[in-house]
């Protein structure tokens, strides 16, 4: 093919030059000619590698969202078994006229309030490890009575996430979840 002026002419082989009239040649109908002769443009390397960038960025984020949103729902659902707990310990005494004693080592171990919560409330069996009340974390919930805390009623906390509380009640580490706390 070959545009002379205004003429294109059309070379076969086999055949004699054809010439055609051209009345306007627009840029579309050269671009148009350009991608036959060179194919469909595709993506780049590194258009694809920006895309797949953008999607990792996108899927670490989604990550980090979803495991915060997990550590939020066990507080809170350990929040509210102590809210239940602190009901029925409450509900113990008035039947009992007192709270459920501490054992005599007084560790504050949910051992303590095991019988007396257990009478008057349903758990799971992942809730209970032998005579331990367990929380969302896997760890045991903790009782004191009278509280350290709650001098008149009593202490109930969960040791958190992070499966520890200190020795010194009073002390307990910034993520455990206690009753006095409320």
């Amino acid at each position: 093919m070959k545009v002379i002026g205004d003429q294109l002419s059309v070379i076969s082989p086999g055949r004699k030059a054809a010439s055609h009239q051209l009345s306007v040649i627009s840029q579309p109908l050269i671009t148009a000619h350009r991608s036959l002769i060179t194919g469909p443009r595709g993506f780049t390397l590194t258009e694809l590698m920006v895309v797949c960038a953008i999607i990792a960025v996108l899927a670490g984020i989604l990550v980090g969202a979803a495991g915060y949103v997990q550590r939020k729902a066990l507080r809170s659902q350990a929040e509210t078994e102590i809210k239940t707990m602190e009901l029925v310990l409450e509900r113990f005494k008035l039947d009992n006229g007192f709270f459920p004693a501490c054992a005599s080592t007084n560790d504050g171990r949910s051992s303590n309030i095991f019988n007396a919560v257990t009478n008057y409330m349903a758990f799971t069996p992942k809730q209970l490890s032998g005579a331990r009340i367990i929380d969302p974390f896997g760890n045991e919930y903790y009782y004191l009575s009278p509280g350290l805390n709650n001098k008149i009623t009593f202490d109930l906390w969960s040791a958190g996430s992070d499966g520890y509380t200190s020795n010194q009640i009073t002390d307990a580490t910034v993520d455990d979840i206690a009753n006095w706390r409320q």
